[in-house]
């Protein structure tokens, strides 16, 4: 679809590291706070992902979303079998207290309501009014074929020359071809995404033949950058803001997050978008490249001092 490189890279992008400003600027804003009296037999499930297997959660249960996914994924919902919905566009604290559902430190406009008496009622109205579908389809590739990755088969060693014979393999195996995704390390370096040259030596002639034998590629990008890499330095010295910075505005600091060595960029500030926006951009009609695959954007991993938004007073 001629619209699925900008679903599958910019729209991503845009809410990277928390980012998303919605309601304003939360820093500015007094801690938005709701106390919900539960029904007889209520029980209660959240869009912590990582903790469905407890879910109707017990008594006592508290979740903070605030930087908080669990490396897993999280919405700032939570549903109950007696058609109570809770929804907010920006993380928030909840407890289950007795018959009380607390829900305290928002970060943004709590929005609740009743639709129905069952599980199944309140997550449908929940979707249709805050996220109705679009009514558009993704590439059929997606679904109606195998999607394949290089990960599994080279790890830390893509390169030019396996990635073809193992895309001969699988149609050799009589599988059918689909989405090919070349994974992390096709890049001369984090930030700089271009084929590195020593283990592609003709990335053009690559994905022409992959797209001969029926695949479409994508890549594997994320949003870190090399602490060594010269266009780093020189966005820094611009003082464009490309990094995470801490607030004493020291040096942006490194990231524990793989690869090691890397400091991450942000959505929040402009200059931080736009380098890697500007790469893809040009990568997508140099090499045909169908998409790219956003990752390593984990929550879990950033320090507090590196969220780009702060908890309200």
């Amino acid at each position: 679809m001629k619209n699925i490189f900008y679903m599958m890279v910019f729209l991503p992008l845009l809410v990277l590291a928390q980012t998303n400003t919605s309601s304003g600027n939360f820093s500015d804003l007094p801690a938005q706070n709701l106390t919900i009296t539960l029904l007889p037999d209520e029980k209660i499930w959240s869009g912590v992902v990582d903790e469905g297997h407890i879910m109707p959660y017990p008594n006592q249960h508290q979740f903070d979303m605030y930087g908080n996914n669990l490396w897993n994924q999280v919405q700032p919902v939570i549903i109950s079998n007696k058609g109570l919905w809770v929804w907010s566009e920006d993380p928030y604290q909840f407890q289950i207290d007795g018959d009380k559902l607390v829900i305290s430190n928002a970060l943004g406009k709590i929005e609740t309501g009743r639709n129905g008496v069952t599980l199944a009622e309140a997550p449908s109205f929940v979707a249709n009014k805050f996220f109705p579908a679009s009514g558009k389809l993704p590439d059929e590739l997606l679904f109606a074929a195998p999607q394949y990755n290089t990960w599994i088969e080279l790890t830390y060693n893509q390169n030019q020359e396996d990635i073809l014979i193992y895309a001969k393999a699988i149609l050799e195996n009589g599988l059918q071809p689909g989405v090919l995704m070349i994974d992390d390390t096709w890049q001369e370096d984090y930030g700089k995404w271009t084929f590195h040259p020593g283990k592609f030596p003709d990335p053009k002639g690559m994905i022409k033949e992959l797209h001969a034998m029926g695949f479409k590629v994508m890549v594997w990008v994320c949003p870190f950058v090399s602490a060594d890499q010269y266009m780093i330095v020189q966005e820094v010295m611009k003082n464009k803001g490309f990094l995470l910075q801490k607030p004493t505005k020291a040096p942006p600091g490194k990231q524990p997050l793989l690869p090691p060595l890397s400091v991450g960029g942000t959505a929040s500030l402009p200059y931080s978008i736009l380098p890697i926006q500007l790469q893809l951009i040009g990568l997508t009609p140099s090499w045909i490249i169908w998409s790219m695959n956003l990752e390593s954007t984990d929550l879990n991993s950033m320090p507090v001092t590196f969220h780009s938004i702060r908890r309200p007073h």
